[in-house]
């Protein structure tokens, strides 16, 4: 099963769900696959970002991930087709009418953006709760 993961700027919670997702996958031996992407990726904090926040990096570290070198991808057509379920992390994401043709899964996920590093901790763990809870579903 391909699984797509989408956020608002794929910068943290999606490109968190999408390590956690490969790497459960990889160690309990299923073939399942995950990609992430951005609605509307862009500016961020008033800069171009192309890659993953520090933040990021250093709450997946923390697990022993190394994600340093992520790129932010924007959310396009090809990738929800090939998707065989989208799952949004959060509630308020503005997406394209061509994602709503695929089952979509929301969870509401908090974003971390501009918040220090104890919350980006709190959303790390439940992402990869969440993530569990999807594994063994499908």
């Amino acid at each position: 099963m391909k699984i797509l993961f989408v956020c608002g700027a794929n910068v943290a919670r999606s490109q968190m769900a999408e390590t956690f997702f490969n790497k459960i996958c990889k160690l309990r031996k299923k073939s399942h696959k995950a990609k992430s992407a951005g609605a509307t990726p862009g500016k961020y904090e008033g800069e171009f970002v192309k890659d993953v926040s520090i933040n990021t990096v250093q709450s997946m570290r923390e697990f022993g991930y190394d994600i340093s070198r992520k790129k932010v991808k924007k959310l396009d057509k090809k990738m929800v087709k090939d998707a065989d379920k989208v799952v949004v992390l959060g509630v308020r994401i503005n997406l394209p009418d061509y994602v709503k043709e695929k089952e979509i899964i929301f969870w509401n996920i908090k974003d971390p953006k501009n918040e220090g590093m104890e919350v980006f901790r709190e959303v790390r763990d439940e992402i990869e709760e969440e993530v569990g809870k999807l594994i063994t579903a499908i």
